[in-house]
């Protein structure tokens, strides 16, 4: 652990933040591991096209560079952006300027640009002047392609954004081409610029769920990344070594550019029609009401060798949904708790059912904690059980302990407070140190994957243990069951393929000490062992039992 901060400047095309770097600049204030030491400006000698000039100036470059129908285009496409902006998120955020940020020292590096507009070149005089002061490594908050010894100067290079799956997406506008193309998730990528473009060292891959919409995209996946950005800066704060490279393959799709008038076009006609249902949806939702939902279950059973379509069915009243089933046994009894949802009264409700070969039997109410708990998981520890279970109110996860089954449950500990959490499930590794892994959502709606860690049961603040690999993969961080298998573990994530289609995907848990691994399988479930399903929300199996929660119209 290094006692040192971590000293970044951050390279501006200007004097002007956009509100999403503002958001990233005020994290990295708040850290105690970074000091935002410099803004460097950079200034142009060579380029008459500068956002200062008049706009007849600006109009005359565009004429001379033979660029009018790329700047309509563009014109036309931030006009639509701007229009969606305005629709979910209200009155746009004005630029920040950095005389605002105190703190850092701001200074202005001439750089040659090439004629084309996008490649920024340095002189060894402004080199030098960068080197002079000292810091670790530059964070790119611009546009313009960086060449040159610039990109080596500080021990950590200069890392920066790509807003895209570097595999599949390169190019602009970020996050556009995955929302028309209907991808289920959008990524990006925070890496070490290299003299070669796009063909830096990754070092971090996040993503999230493609909205119908490229504002939204656009504004969750770049605040999910600076959140990523922060933690990364902070590790390497800690580790003073930079985290292995992901692996690399050909890139084998196209460079996207800006999108002709015909997509926008059509773009723009099938955001109308998404208007439309959303209003007509709410218009009508209380007419048409919700998805109905069910939990299967199947007894005694090896889950390899189960067909989801013999499971027997719980199916609730009329506007309640049941979810997240947990089973377990209890003196050679087969049970499953289970979340209950009732819409009329906005309540959650832990039902507890026994489950025999063909049918089942509704126990009632159990509570754990209180009105404001849901999602229990329950484990034995200790020949006691326990249930892992969230407090909504008080944003923590909590355990508690049955001293009577099955209704009177006392508190033990709180792992961990101060986070929403989805769902969590906990397990013991070989040397009986437990994790919980936990699907969590932050203040802006992203989904991350959490861990935490302790040697004993019963304490608060367990360790966080969280990784980049895998923390803000949103296409693997929604927590959907677990299996237990006697010695193996499996964790399965919900897969969003489209709006109306998932897939529970199977991940093995291959080892929790010294730091939790998990690997894909070619294992995944989806929903279609019933004409009238429309979504499997969660499998999970543990002595005989599997259980299963699903929708269905």
């Amino acid at each position: 652990m290094h006692s040192k901060k971590l000293k970044i400047g951050i390279l501006l095309d200007g004097d002007h933040v956009s509100p999403i770097n503002a958001d990233l600049i005020d994290k990295l204030y708040a850290s105690k591991d970074i000091d935002l030491k410099y803004f460097l400006i950079l200034k142009y000698n060579n380029w008459d096209f500068d956002t200062k000039n008049s706009i007849f100036k600006r109009i005359s470059w565009i004429i001379k560079n033979k660029k009018i129908f790329i700047y309509f285009t563009k014109f036309i496409a931030a006009k639509i952006h701007s229009i969606e902006s305005r629709i979910f998120f209200g009155k746009p955020l004005k630029d920040v300027s950095i005389d605002k940020y105190n703190y850092s020292e701001k200074l202005e590096i001439t750089t040659s640009i090439s004629k084309s507009g996008l490649v920024n070149s340095f002189a060894s005089s402004e080199i030098e002047k960068i080197e002079s002061l000292g810091l670790d490594l530059l964070i790119r908050c611009g546009e313009k392609i960086l060449r040159g010894e610039v990109l080596t100067i500080c021990p950590f290079g200069v890392i920066s954004f790509h807003h895209g799956d570097n595999d599949f997406y390169r190019g602009s506008p970020s996050t556009f081409y995955e929302t028309y193309y209907k991808e289920p998730y959008t990524s990006f990528i925070i890496q070490k610029l290299s003299c070669e473009l796009d063909n830096g060292d990754v070092f971090v891959k996040g993503d999230i769920k493609t909205s119908k919409f490229h504002s939204i995209s656009a504004r969750n996946l770049h605040l999910k990344g600076n959140l990523s950005m922060l933690n990364f800066l902070e590790q390497l704060s800690n580790t003073r070594k930079l985290p292995d490279i992901l692996d690399k393959a050909p890139y084998s799709s196209r460079l996207y550019k800006m999108p002709s008038l015909k997509i926008i076009f059509f773009y723009s006609l099938r955001s109308i029609k998404n208007l439309s249902k959303i209003a007509i949806k709410k218009i009508t939702g209380f007419i048409t009401g919700d998805k109905k939902s069910a939990i299967g279950f199947i007894v005694n059973n090896d889950w390899k060798k189960i067909s989801l379509w013999k499971a027997s069915i719980i199916t609730p009243k009329a506007g309640i949904k049941l979810s997240n089933p947990s089973p377990f046994k209890f003196n050679d009894s087969n049970y499953c708790m289970v979340n209950s949802y009732e819409k009329i009264k906005d309540e959650n409700q832990i039902r507890l059912y026994q489950l025999f070969d063909k049918s089942s039997k509704n126990l009632g109410k159990i509570l754990i904690g209180g009105i404001n708990h849901k999602n229990p998981f329950i484990f034995e520890a200790n020949n006691h059980l326990h249930a892992l279970i969230m407090n909504d109110k008080e944003r923590s996860i909590e355990i508690y302990i049955c001293n009577s089954f099955p209704s009177d449950w006392s508190y033990v500990c709180t792992p961990q407070s101060e986070v929403t959490s989805e769902s969590c499930y906990l397990f013991q590794s070989s040397d009986k140190s437990y994790w919980i892994i936990s699907s969590t959502q932050d203040s802006f709606g992203n989904k991350l994957l959490n861990l935490y860690k302790s040697n004993v049961l019963d304490r608060n603040g367990w360790l966080n243990c969280s990784q980049l690999r895998s923390e803000f993969m949103e296409s693997g961080a929604i927590n959907a069951g677990y299996i237990d298998d006697k010695t193996l573990h499996y964790r399965l994530a919900n897969f969003q393929i489209h709006e109306n289609e998932n897939k529970l995907n199977l991940y093995k848990i291959d080892c929790l000490e010294p730091a939790y691994k998990e690997f894909p399988t070619n294992i995944a479930l989806h929903p279609k062992f019933r004409e009238d399903i429309t979504h499997i929300n969660s499998f999970s199996y543990r002595s005989g039992i599997s259980v299963f929660d699903f929708e269905y119209k």
